[in-house]
């Protein structure tokens, strides 16, 4: 699965992150973070066909500054087609844009794309392009026909897309008849299609120009469409990123014209005690503030503070390729041998949720019942371990066949993760069961988590501003890109399935309850808390705001003052 970092910019989020329209951040305490309440905007959109009313009037801000972030993860990759962490995402959302564009209320609005039309039953989808877009570098102009060859790459089995090629999942045919109209077809309606198409990361328009010129090192001379091009990358260290003067094609939620900030940039910082150095020493702009420095933040005069639940789920994951985790039994003695508001209040100092659904509560359909599923119970863990054929010995080990259980355990290097991951250390101690901790950087932990080689993992994700289950599909599915955890039911994938395909939103409220109710019953992971996250921001910058459709503060209109 994607891991999460602790916000790009300051998320803790180590893979799958995904944001509305470049919300700014969504950090770690509130690891990839989640969104506000938006089950009556998810999957609304603008009247097919409507116009932006793009109002292009004089900047009233200077054009000047350098707002400085932090990643908590090295990005690896700027191509749209193979990026899987959220902070790549995060970076790339900046560089790109796309046909439509969700609003931070939850709307969907022309961006890209002046309009567009479904017909045939909700089968063909058709965009018409706005002229006089051009792609950063090269100069090219942007066409149907770039998108069309970006969307095809996206989807082709030889690419290999982790999470793009999910989003796209039940289009068959992507074709450009004319510079001007871009048609996609799908095997039946999908209702998620629209949401899906307003990623400005992931599903960003390539340059074909320099996609030709630098072939397999495109990802690391990327070329879109977006606000901001890239000015300079140095490998473990920074990303730079410079206004694109000629971007006039904002969505109209956004300011007339290029953005007011010249450059952005993205300082590699791991460890969260160097994030807060940084930020105390004015090296970086933006902090999302460590649980425990709360208080300090929120009501210190010389910095802008704002919070709220982000998009992030920590997760405790396990490999169900391993016979032990095919036992729903010892998935669910697991379970309630986990302490999960003891990682909200000793971890997350009380800035954060207890968690039972694998969606945010900021995502369409989320269900606060499951949180009150599997309550800490020790005793029902020993139990139910019984009950899946296993012993406890005279040490008090868990066994099997005589042999005690020993897991091994990954987890990421930063916070919350490794914190979180010694109290699940010892919590399944209290339970009998030794497990090994070894902590790794994400990319790593992710590769072996695909891989197989682990046993349980303490990972997360963040997924803002997006169709939920798209989410899912890409996590839970054999052919999703990032299904870690070798979870393979054909019910709950044709559940999913069924939920794409369905354009009423009454139905689909009632699909994506019955899968989170499946899921529970599954249990291919364990969702153990939702973040709530604090961030401060140096405040010579004005035009921040908070979007609880992304979960995050947007940044959009940011200027310096």
């Amino acid at each position: 699965m994607l891991p999460m970092e602790e916000e790009p910019v300051v998320d803790g989020t180590p893979g799958l992150v995904r944001r509305a329209r470049r919300t700014a951040v969504t950090a770690v305490a509130s690891v990839a973070a989640v969104l506000g309440l938006l089950a009556a905007t998810v999957g609304t959109a603008a009247p097919a066909g409507a116009a932006a009313s793009h109002h292009r009037v004089a900047a009233a801000h200077p054009i000047a500054g350098t707002f400085t972030f932090y990643l908590n993860i090295d990005p690896k990759t700027l191509d749209p087609a193979h990026m899987s962490l959220s902070v790549e995402d995060q970076i790339s959302s900046y560089i790109g844009a796309n046909l439509v564009a969700v609003t931070p209320t939850g709307g969907i609005v022309p961006w890209l794309a002046s309009s567009w039309t479904f017909s045939n039953g909700g089968k063909t989808l058709t965009f018409h392009i706005r002229p006089g877009i051009k792609f950063q570098v090269s100069g090219a102009p942007f066409t149907a026909g770039s998108m069309a060859a970006t969307l095809k790459r996206d989807i082709a089995p030889k690419t290999g897309s982790p999470v793009a090629a999910t989003a796209l999942a039940g289009v068959t045919s992507i074709t450009a008849p004319n510079p001007s109209t871009l048609v996609l077809q799908m095997k039946s309606a999908n209702g998620s299609i629209l949401l899906n198409l307003a990623e400005s990361g992931y599903l960003e328009p390539v340059d074909p120009v320099e996609l030709a010129k630098w072939g397999n090192a495109y990802g690391q001379h990327p070329s879109s469409v977006g606000p901001y091009e890239l000015q300079s990358w140095v490998p473990g260290e920074s990303v730079t990123l410079v206004r694109n003067p000629n971007y006039t094609w904002a969505p109209s939620f956004d300011d007339p014209g290029a953005p007011y900030i010249k450059y952005l940039k993205f300082l590699v910082i791991p460890q969260q005690s160097s994030q807060v150095a940084a930020f105390a020493s004015g090296q970086v702009d933006l902090l999302a503030v460590p649980p425990q420095d709360w208080t300090q933040y929120a009501t210190n005069a010389n910095y802008q503070f704002l919070s709220g639940v982000d998009s992030s789920v920590q997760i405790l994951e396990w490999n169900m390729a391993e016979p032990m985790f095919q036992s729903a039994l010892f998935r669910e003695a697991l379970a309630y041998g986990i302490n999960r508001a003891s990682l909200v209040t000793a971890v997350l100092q009380g800035h954060g949720l207890v968690a039972g659904s694998p969606m945010s509560p900021a995502l369409f359909g989320y269900d606060a019942a499951l949180a009150k599923q599997f309550p800490y119970d020790p005793a029902k863990a020993k139990q139910l371990f019984k009950q899946a054929g296993y012993a406890y010995n005279s040490a008090g080990q868990l066994t099997k066949g005589g042999k005690p259980v020993v897991l091994n355990f990954l987890s990421l290097n930063i916070f919350p993760f490794d914190t979180m991951g010694q109290l699940v250390q010892a919590q399944l101690q209290a339970i009998g069961i030794q497990a090994k901790i070894t902590t790794l950087e994400a990319s790593v932990v992710q590769a072996d988590m695909m891989a197989g080689k682990y046993d349980i993992a303490m990972f997360g994700y963040g997924w803002s501003g997006a169709d939920p289950v798209t989410l899912l599909q890409i996590l839970l599915t054999p052919n999703g890109g990032l299904d870690a955890t070798h979870f393979n039911n054909a019910g709950f994938t044709a559940l999913m399935s069924r939920y794409i395909v369905t354009t009423s939103q009454t139905t689909r409220l009632n699909l994506v309850t019955q899968i989170q109710q499946d899921f529970g019953k599954y249990l291919p992971y364990l969702p153990l808390t939702y973040g709530i996250t604090g961030y401060a921001f140096n405040k010579n910058y004005g035009g921040i705001t908070w979007s609880n459709f992304g979960a995050g503060p947007f940044l959009d209109n940011m200027y310096e003052k």
